[in-house]
């Protein structure tokens, strides 16, 4: 880096040199907690993709320019992994049974303390925890006979 890396005012001008033969690497995951992007970025939105209005929710970068994937859980271009689909599909399955199966509700003390943030030493390595424990109540649902 510069010397004018640490100042803000100059933030877009700072300069890194890269050596030949070095090997770049972007993280994805960066982008999905840049507040240009995503107002509010840490907070758990249901929401944030869902048009409104019937309006596509439109996500843009910093230069305006419209972003086709905002959201890369999975990677890109020729490094997709291979079993995304499979394990979307049965993240489905899971929840779907435990839903039909289980009754769930957050226990009472956790309904007050609002909605944790991710737990950020995790961020890159799968997928995102809680940063605190939460408590639930599952009870098996009961059919009629």
């Amino acid at each position: 880096r510069d010397d004018k890396s640490n100042d803000k005012s100059n933030a877009s001008t700072t300069k890194y040199l890269i050596q030949k033969g070095s090997r770049v690497m972007g993280y994805p995951g960066v982008l999905h907690y840049d507040e240009a992007v995503f107002p509010n970025a840490t907070q758990f939105q249901f929401d944030r993709f869902v048009p409104q209005d019937g309006k596509d929710t439109g996500f843009y970068d910093r230069n305006g320019k419209v972003l086709m994937t905002p959201v890369m859980a999975f990677g890109g271009g020729s490094h997709m992994c291979p079993g995304r689909k499979f394990i979307a599909y049965e993240n489905k399955a899971y929840v779907a049974l435990l839903l039909r199966r289980f009754e769930l509700r957050l226990v009472a003390e956790e309904a007050s303390m609002g909605i944790p943030g991710p737990k950020k030493i995790h961020q890159g390595i799968g997928m995102n925890s809680p940063d605190r424990e939460v408590y639930i109540e599952m009870r098996p649902r009961v059919f009629g006979s």
